[in-house]
């Protein structure tokens, strides 16, 4: 039968008409026959047309066969086509091809995620057998042994990795002579699904493959990329920014690789019903009514460990029979969840299940989004719109593998769906993501200084000497460097780090690649299951992911089973948990404190546009949680707020602190306007509008960048103090500066197109006029063109006089950067012999223990608090605090 011709229909209607669901739209995307060509034109060795030969007998696709003549040019190559398009017979060829070449070469071929390295393990084992060459294939990543890793590398000619162990394991022990063997013959590097390098992990990353090339560079190779993805927003200089390197690209253009038609339907469920009962029920409709198997989409770890874990129970309250009782549920599930952060062994079992099709459906993150061949799919739901087209295209590409398929898109009311669905072409036309990749993180160059040119670190075990004279350190000339990294590596070798990065130092000791990993700028709460003599680990959470899933007293989700979060002990990094009910907990967070930094040498950029001011500016954002509400089954419980007491029922429950709290520092976009003043004015609804439209013009990763509303806490004329204003920032520490993009030429005026759409479908309750007035006030003053703006930074002291030097004024607050940036009160001001410089003595407000006591920080480890902190002048010759004179 014709692709064409082929059609599938899956059976929802009677679901549909049963609990009234709405289909908005319906999309029928068509199948493609597929063209294929010969290699004749391609100067190929014999075992590489011999697998070839065997693989596709009737030749390659056309973008196929085009990377491999440019491979074999030397060229960096980059194939950018279409899911499923066998863009991984490229790095077949080209990794045979230059093994038959170099009977030394050696292959590192990488992946993003595990799984995925898993399961392209395999395919590499058996491409290499087809072509008839005898060599082996291993794989490295933090399930194998270390005492392994060593053993595989000297038997392998082709490993297959993740960029975290390269990170972590390969560059960290480049003095053991099996890497370095290994990378003296390296002739390959394949990086597939690069798409996914954005954000942190991929600013990170970009280090990496830097740190990898000047390693090989020192040990005197060099080498080339095979890379791929589906989905990349403007591919030459995402590809440059993330390897340093020009590369051939391979477009969409080229792709004759054929395609399945696929049915895309938009539904929505029915509003006044609660929307994970409806979901859910979708679900559960398909596991068991359905002949198709099923991946459902959601936008995080938390949703997907409810949807979950209420498919698989039989009763809400369902009691904990056997406290000391620890099963697998993996095991048995029919649904299984699946997300970053599980552990090796569930992780394992979770692929193991998949990959054998013995289950009925999966409900994930954007972990399974990568290009994992996962049989039996025929249905994918995606749970709300994605974000963008990246993440659209790549869920859908799950499914017609193997034939037809059908994508269901479930309105999940919010703002963002609420404007694709009142405008359905949109979902088919959105650009793709933009590629997040900010090389100029002085946090993230620091993780990557610290690994490369600490004393004894890579640059020194590369060359296989400390030198006596640190700065003796010349880094390969062979590799493009962000500006501003070399010169922060030799502040590293001389010991001359700025002061803001020396917690990170202290932090990191000579273990910087495991204290730091790429996936976080921030190290990582480890989850730890401890009843009685049972001791196990449940994964790990950045920060921001505590504060939304793991907070004192939360109930936490790990594959689908419930456990009590009775203690955080911060300092260790370490979640404390123990088996509970299947209640459900959500945080009482208090609004986002926002801390602009509007002094001269805090302001990245001011812009105005008529009344509308716009300033990008180093931020301090403070999120803080202060209780717990409680759902056990269909019964809210009182909420209880910190800290706990016995009177809250929360057995052994620990903490003893009125918030559990984040204070980070990155940079963001304050807008101010005269109309955001009104007294009737719902800030909140306008500031979502404002963060919607902006990732309507430009599509970041949500989890990338926040928004905010507050009020100045400062005099910086013409904006008074308590100004309100709304904030776009990174959601980064540090910052990608991201956010700044939005004072970019022509991006106002475009989100200004897009707000009035959102306002007009997206609210349950329509806006007030004032807010409405104040929408279109904004909108009109976006149109206008950009000036600079000048205006008075916060009043600064004079120079100080004889020996007085600036300082906190007793009383007044400000962050001990040393101790997770948490609030400080300074109670007193002192010359300290111990530290050989003015010390604060004080404590931490809203601790409640006998933790409550003195404690001294010297003057450099307690900064200010924009707008919050007071000042004086400390004399140091009397010892005097005295008024700070004013400018």
């Amino acid at each position: 039968m014709n692709l064409e011709e082929a059609s599938f229909m899956f059976a929802f209607g009677d679901f549909y008409e049963e609990r009234g669901w709405t289909v908005v739209h319906q999309y029928d995307q068509p199948g493609r026959s597929p063209q294929r060509f010969s290699t004749e034109i391609v100067e190929l060795s014999e075992v590489t047309q011999k697998y070839v030969t065997k693989q596709f007998p009737s030749g390659l696709y056309r973008h196929q066969m085009e990377a491999v003549r440019q491979f074999t040019k030397g060229d960096h190559v980059c194939l950018n086509t279409g899911t499923a398009s066998g863009k991984s017979a490229a790095f077949y060829c080209s990794g045979i091809e230059t093994l038959a070449k170099e009977p030394k070469a050696r292959i590192l071929a990488i992946y993003p995620m595990k799984a995925l390295a898993a399961e392209q393990e395999d395919r590499w084992r058996e491409a290499i057998r087809q072509s008839g060459l005898t060599v082996q294939v291993g794989r490295i990543d933090g399930s194998v042994s270390r005492s392994m890793r060593n053993q595989l590398l000297t038997e392998c000619r082709v490993v297959v990795a993740t960029p975290d162990v390269v990170h972590a394991w390969f560059l960290y022990n480049l003095a053991e002579l099996p890497i370095r063997r290994f990378l003296s013959h390296l002739k390959l590097v394949v990086v597939d699904e690069v798409h996914t390098y954005t954000g942190v992990f991929g600013s990170n990353a970009a280090f990496l493959f830097r740190r990898l090339a000047h390693a090989c560079d020192s040990l005197g190779t060099q080498y080339q990329y095979v890379c791929a993805s589906a989905t990349i927003r403007d591919p030459a200089n995402h590809l440059r920014q993330l390897f340093g390197e020009p590369f051939a690209l391979i477009g969409e253009n080229s792709d004759t690789s054929p395609r399945y038609p696929v049915t895309i339907e938009m539904v929505s469920p029915p509003k006044d019903n609660d929307f994970l009962t409806e979901t859910t029920a979708l679900l559960k409709y398909l596991s068991t009514q359905s002949r198709g198997r099923f991946i459902a989409f959601v936008d995080g770890r938390r949703q997907t460990e409810m949807i979950t874990s209420i498919l698989a129970r039989n009763d809400t309250d369902e009691p904990i029979a056997d406290p000391d009782q620890f099963i697998r549920p993996l095991e048995h599930l029919d649904i299984l969840p699946y997300r970053a952060g599980y552990e090796e062994q569930d992780r394992l079992t979770i692929q193991n299940r998949l990959s054998g099709g013995g289950v009925r459906g999966v409900v994930c993150t954007s972990a399974l989004e990568l290009g994992m061949d996962l049989p039996h799919l025929d249905v994918a739901v995606l749970i709300g719109v994605p974000a963008s087209n990246t993440n659209f295209i790549q869920r859908m590409g799950r499914i017609g593998r193997h034939g037809p398929g059908h994508v269901i898109v479930v309105n999940s009311y919010g703002v963002y769906d609420q404007a694709v669905f009142r405008n359905p072409e949109l979902l088919m036309n959105r650009p793709l993501a933009e590629s997040a990749l900010y090389l100029e993180n002085p946090r993230i160059q620091y993780i990557h200084a610290l690994c490369l040119a600490r004393l004894g670190g890579e640059y020194d075990s590369a060359l296989r000497q400390t030198d006596p004279d640190p700065s003796n350190y010349e880094p390969s000339q062979q590799v493009e460097w962000p500006p501003g990294f070399v010169e922060l590596c030799r502040q590293e070798r001389m010991g001359q780090v700025p002061k803001d990065l020396q917690p990170m130092k202290s932090e990191a000791g000579d273990q910087p690649n495991t204290t730091y990993p790429l996936r976080d700028v921030e190290t990582q709460f480890e989850v730890e299951l401890v009843q009685g003599p049972h001791r196990e680990r449940l994964g790990s959470l950045s920060h921001a992911q505590v504060l939304r899933e793991a907070y004192p007293g939360a109930v936490y989700y790990y594959a689908t089973q419930p456990y009590r979060v009775y203690r955080i002990l911060t300092k260790e990094k370490r979640i404390q948990v123990r088996r509970e009910s299947r209640y459900f907990t959500s945080p009482m967070r208090r609004p986002t404190m926002v801390f602009p930094g509007l002094s001269e040498d805090q302001v990245y950029q001011a812009l105005s546009f008529g009344s509308l001011v716009g300033i990008e500016a180093d931020l301090q954002i403070n999120e803080t949680v202060y209780g717990v509400r409680e759902r056990r089954g269909s019964k809210e419980m009182e909420p209880i707020e910190y800290p706990f007491s016995p009177a809250h029922g929360l057995a052994n429950v620990y903490f003893d602190r009125d918030r559990f709290s984040r204070t980070y520092f990155t940079t963001g976009v304050t807008l101010f306007h005269p109309a955001f003043d009104g007294d009737k004015v719902e800030m909140e609804a306008l500031a979502r509008l404002v963060y919607e439209a902006f990732l309507l013009v430009l599509p970041f990763e949500r989890r990338d960048l926040g928004f905010a509303v507050d009020r100045l806490r400062q005099d910086n004329l013409p904006m008074q103090r308590g100004s309100r204003f709304i904030c776009i920032y990174d959601e980064t520490y540090g910052s990608l500066r991201l956010s700044g993009r939005i004072l970019e030429d022509g991006v106002l005026v475009k989100m200004g197109r897009h707000m009035q759409n959102l306002a007009e479908a997206s609210f349950d309750e329509p806006l007030r006029d004032e807010t409405w007035e104040a929408m279109l006030r904004l909108v009109e003053d976006a149109r206008n063109s950009a000036v600079p703006y000048g205006f008075l930074p916060s009043p600064q002291s004079t120079p100080s006089k004889n020996q007085r030097v600036k300082v906190i004024r007793p009383g007044s607050v400000g962050l001990a950067v040393r101790n997770n940036n948490e609030w400080f009160k300074v109670e007193n001001v002192f010359f300290s012999p111990r530290f050989g410089t003015i010390a604060y003595r004080g404590s931490y407000p809203g601790r409640m223990s006998s933790e409550d006591v003195a404690i001294t920080w010297p003057q450099d480890a307690i900064v200010e608090i924009p707008g919050v902190t007071e000042f004086a002048e400390y004399d140091l010759e009397t010892g005097e605090i005295l008024e700070l004179d004013r400018v």
